[in-house]
């Protein structure tokens, strides 16, 4: 059994943190990344036509890369805040934490991420 975070409950607090924008937007693109994951071929709701998949999923990204661009410009001040942007990272990268693979920078950051994600419900 994972040991639980001790700030996990940072979570709790985000309605009136100060990054309550910063963590709207990290939570609406966890949203569309996990529509993403169950349209993909591994999902729950898979769509075989690749181009159907294409088709549906583009306003996704779109609305993706939207959102990354402002939070690219917000700054997280409070844990909250900061497990909020590790949150999306593990989650947008999934795979990175099944394995050791990668350039050492990488292992760091997903050794990380991890360490402050463990525990939290995806």
């Amino acid at each position: 059994m994972r040991k639980q975070p001790q700030f996990a409950g940072a979570m709790e607090s985000a309605a009136v943190s100060p990054d309550a924008a910063l963590i709207q937007l990290c939570e609406e693109f966890d949203a569309l990344q996990r529509l993403i994951y169950n349209c993909e071929l591994r999902g729950s709701t898979e769509v075989h036509d690749e181009k159907l998949r294409e088709k549906i999923l583009a306003p996704v990204h779109e609305r993706q890369k939207e959102i990354l661009k402002a939070l690219f410009v917000l700054r997280a001040t409070t844990l909250a805040g900061f497990l909020a942007r590790a949150r999306m990272y593990r989650l947008y990268e999934r795979e990175k934490f099944e394995e050791e693979t990668g350039y050492h920078d990488v292992q760091m950051i997903i050794a990380l991420v991890r360490d402050m994600t463990d525990g939290l419900v995806f």
